[in-house]
C-alpha cells in the first residue's frame, strides 16, 4: 500500500511537473511570436483575408504544431494579444491538439491510411466550423480580461521578461492545474472504462456519445491516446466508435477544459464544449460501416 501511495504521488508530481514544463515552453514561444508578429506586416495582411480564409490559417498552423490541448492554451493566449483575427486563433485553439505531425505519422503506422485520412479530414472540418461559430460577434465578450503578456517597452524579446510572465502565469492556474493533476491520476489509478463501450456497441444511438463523453473525461496527448484506439480496433471495436472517442480525449479532455473555464466566460464555454462534442457525434455517425484494415 504504501508503495503504491509512492507510486501514485510520484505520477501526481510527474504529471504536474511535465504540465508546468509544457506551459514554460508554450509561454516562451507565445511570446517571442508576439513580437515577431508585431515587427511585421503579417497581423494586417491577415487581417484583410476572408474569415473563412482567416481560419484556414489557424487550422493549417494548429496540425503543425505539437501541442496538447493544456498546452496549446497559452499560445491561443498569446496570438488573441497579438491582435490577430478571433477566426485564426479559435481555429488554432481547436485544430492544434487534434492534429499533429508526430501524431499523423503514428496513426498511419498503427491505425492505417484510412482512418488517418478520415480523420484528420473531420478534424479540420470541426477546428474551421467550430473556429468560425466561435468567432461571430455575439460572442466578443465572453473572453475573459486575462492579461497574458507582460509588457516589453524594447520590443525585444527577453529571456528575462518571457520568465517572470511564465511564473505568473504558472502561479495564475495553479489551482486548475492541480484538479487537472488530480484527475490524471484517477485515470490513472481506475483506468478507462473501454469495457462499458464494448457492452453497447450495438446501439450506436447510445455507444458513439458514450465513447464521446468518456474520450471527454481522459486527459491525453494524441500520441498517447492512437495506441489506445489501435488495442479497441483490436477488440472489434467499431470505427465509429474508436474514432470519437480518440478526437475527445485529444481535443476536449476535462483538465483542459477546466484550464479554459480561467479564460472563457460560461457562455463561451457551453457553446465551445456543445459544438464540439456535436461535430464529433456526426463524425462517428458519417463514419458508420467503415472497415478497419
Amino acid at each position: 500500500m504504501e508503495n503504491q501511495t509512492f507510486g501514485t504521488l510520484g505520477y501526481f508530481l510527474y504529471f504536474l511537473g511535465g504540465l508546468a514544463f509544457l506551459y514554460w515552453l508554450a509561454y516562451i514561444l507565445a511570446s517571442w511570436l508576439s513580437l515577431r508578429f508585431h515587427e511585421n506586416r503579417f497581423v494586417p495582411l491577415l487581417q484583410k483575408l476572408s474569415p473563412f480564409n482567416q481560419a484556414i490559417v489557424g487550422v493549417l498552423a494548429g496540425i503543425v504544431t505539437p501541442f496538447c490541448s493544456c498546452s496549446t492554451i497559452p499560445i491561443f493566449l498569446g496570438l488573441l494579444e497579438s491582435q490577430l483575427p478571433r477566426r485564426t486563433a479559435m481555429s488554432f485553439l481547436i485544430a492544434s491538439p487534434l492534429v499533429s505531425p508526430p501524431a499523423l505519422i503514428l496513426s498511419l503506422t498503427l491505425l492505417g491510411w484510412q482512418i488517418t485520412s478520415f480523420y484528420v479530414l473531420f478534424a479540420m472540418a470541426i477546428a474551421l466550423v467550430v473556429g468560425q461559430f466561435l468567432a461571430q460577434e455575439a460572442l466578443q465578450d465572453q473572453i475573459k480580461d486575462f492579461l497574458f503578456l507582460q509588457e516589453n517597452d524594447t520590443g525585444e524579446f527577453s529571456w528575462r521578461i518571457a520568465n517572470m510572465g511564465a511564473l505568473r502565469f504558472l502561479v495564475t492556474l495553479a489551482p486548475a492545474l492541480i484538479i487537472a493533476g488530480g484527475i490524471a491520476v484517477a485515470l490513472q489509478v481506475w483506468g478507462v472504462p473501454l469495457n462499458f463501450i464494448q457492452t453497447i456497441q450495438a446501439s450506436p444511438q447510445w455507444s458513439i456519445p458514450a465513447a464521446s463523453f468518456l474520450g471527454g473525461i481522459l486527459y491525453a496527448d494524441l500520441i498517447m491516446v492512437i495506441p489506445i484506439a489501435k488495442q479497441a480496433l483490436l477488440q472489434q471495436l467499431p470505427v465509429s466508435i474508436v474514432l470519437p472517442f480518440l478526437m475527445a480525449a485529444s481535443g476536449i479532455g476535462i483538465p483542459s477544459l477546466i484550464l479554459l473555464s480561467r479564460i472563457f466566460k460560461w457562455r463561451l464555454m457551453l457553446v465551445y464544449v456543445t459544438t464540439i462534442f456535436v461535430m464529433i457525434n456526426i463524425m462517428g455517425f458519417v463514419s458508420i460501416g467503415w472497415m478497419v484494415g
